[in-house]
């Protein structure tokens, strides 16, 4: 933590999945928290997966709705690949249906 990424000033890990780690990290400018998807270095040595990768956040961020979590940049840093998105405070999916076990329709 403390150290910089693309730019970034990470601050703390948020999750973890199949494909890499999200951290908060500040923008050294604008001094906002965004999230930092970055992916490990074993899944981006895929020339395949890179050039998906790529066609997609491009798609991706062109979309506008409010239940879409917008890119505001993607790219690749240190040999691993990167979205930068909002940082959205709250509980994620995986926490509530824990808590809640079901989830009404609303």
């Amino acid at each position: 933590m403390g150290r910089e990424f693309a730019g970034y000033r990470i601050e703390r890990v948020i999750g973890r999945g199949a494909l890499g780690e999200v951290y908060v990290g500040i923008h050294p400018r604008l001094d906002m928290e965004h999230a930092l998807k970055v992916l490990f270095r074993d899944v981006t040595e895929d020339p395949d997966f890179r050039e998906r990768f790529q066609r997609q956040a491009r798609r991706n961020a062109r979309l506008s709705h409010p239940n879409i979590v917008p890119i505001f940049d993607f790219g690749e840093e240190s040999g691993r690949l990167y979205l930068v998105m909002p940082h959205i405070r709250g509980m994620d999916l995986r926490r509530m249906l824990r808590r809640e076990r079901t989830l009404g329709p609303a």
